[in-house]
């Protein structure tokens, strides 16, 4: 990977465009396949489903990926029958509180061990979380479950009718632009995706205004990204006393918690809706923003619960968060306790999504 790495940074900038359009038709090859498209469209309809509908699917799901954890996973079987748990536990959704907690620590243990003997390592693509609030952790995903996310994402594009290839440019932690480089252009394309990407390293003040050129050049329809980065960036460009033309119409954050200040900087500065999503890297999990302002499970794609429950009022109680994920079949994360908080409430949403409501996301 260093070397890979070394490769790039010494490429022209041509080449480094090329060799992340590369990047990117192989992404899109990945998270954009058939399956996407037919979970794209599954995705609009369940999104309105009604509570039984959505507690029946819930636990058909829980049954499903316990009892092939169960059967195909060494690190489960082992685990569940020093429990003392049988093939046939959940009987209801109250039930997976009988499943003994996933932790951090037996992950970075036993992750090898976590795979499934139905899954070649072949037909899984690794990987690694940021470890940004700690050790990272190493582990495998499947295809459909990585196509399986993405559709979800996209279905909170497009609410706001954002449409599957419009313009964006995206605000990422990886290196796609030298550190070292003084000058412009300070981004690269992906042109599979119509993806812009930009590395927080070059967000400075002295180069603001050529980001606002090229933002008024190009047009995009959104941005999306880590939160401090794309706060970052406005932040500057307000106490400069700067203006940019042609902001994009729409923000997407991620992989962050969204800060109340944060989305009000960006919002005074692009002038322009801003909404998140909750996730993780895992992937066992989401909650996604309404128009309201609630987030709300994205039950479809994995279950979320609390550990010790403590009611706040009436209406909300809160907890840290569980997951359970149904995509990943070749490595499951159930009841895996991501290490963040939630405020749940019970109170009933104005968009009519019966889902379960989380009011914040409060953060590890």
């Amino acid at each position: 990977m260093k070397l890979i790495d070394a490769i790039y940074s010494n490429s022209p900038i041509h080449v480094q465009n090329l060799l992340c359009s590369i990047y990117g038709a192989l992404e899109k090859r990945k998270r954009f396949s058939n399956i996407f498209f037919e979970y794209q469209k599954w995705l609009e309809e369940s999104q309105y489903w009604k509570e039984q509908e959505i507690y029946d699917y819930k636990l058909r799901e829980l049954q499903k990926i316990y009892q092939h954890a169960y059967t195909t996973v060494p690190f489960y079987n082992d685990k569940y029958k020093k429990a003392g748990l049988s093939l046939n536990l959940i009987q209801d959704l109250e039930d997976v509180k009988k499943i003994p907690i996933l932790e951090k620590s037996e992950i970075r243990e036993h992750w090898k061990n976590m795979v499934s003997q139905n899954h070649s390592e072949g037909k899984l693509y690794p990987r690694q979380t940021s470890g940004s609030s700690g050790t990272a952790l190493d582990f495998y995903t499947t295809k459909r479950s990585i196509s399986f996310q993405w559709a979800l994402w996209w279905r909170l594009r497009q609410q706001y009718r954002v449409n599957f290839g419009d313009k964006s440019l995206s605000f990422i932690g990886k290196i796609t632009v030298p550190i070292e480089q003084s000058t412009p252009p300070f981004w690269r394309v992906n042109k599979p995706l119509n993806q812009h990407l930009v590395n927080m390293q070059h967000i400075k003040d002295e180069n603001i205004k050529y980001f606002i050129d090229y933002i008024e050049h190009e047009k995009f329809i959104f941005f999306s990204g880590y939160p401090s980065i794309i706060y970052s960036f406005c932040h500057i460009v307000e106490s400069l006393g700067l203006t940019v033309k042609n902001p994009p119409k729409y923000v997407f954050t991620g992989a962050e918690k969204l800060l109340a200040n944060q989305k009000s900087c960006i919002e005074r500065v692009l002038q322009c809706t801003v909404t998140d999503h909750y996730g993780f890297s895992e992937g066992a999990g989401n909650a996604s923003r309404c128009k309201h302002g609630n987030y709300h499970e994205d039950f479809e794609f994995g279950h979320l619960e609390p550990l010790q429950k403590k009611q706040l009022s009436t209406n909300t109680f809160s907890g840290e968060i569980l997951a359970t994920g149904f995509a990943n079949y070749g490595m499951p994360f159930i009841r895996y306790n991501v290490g963040d908080t939630a405020t749940w409430s019970s109170k009933k949403c104005p968009c009519g999504r019966n889902s379960s409501t989380i009011v914040n996301i409060d953060g590890r």
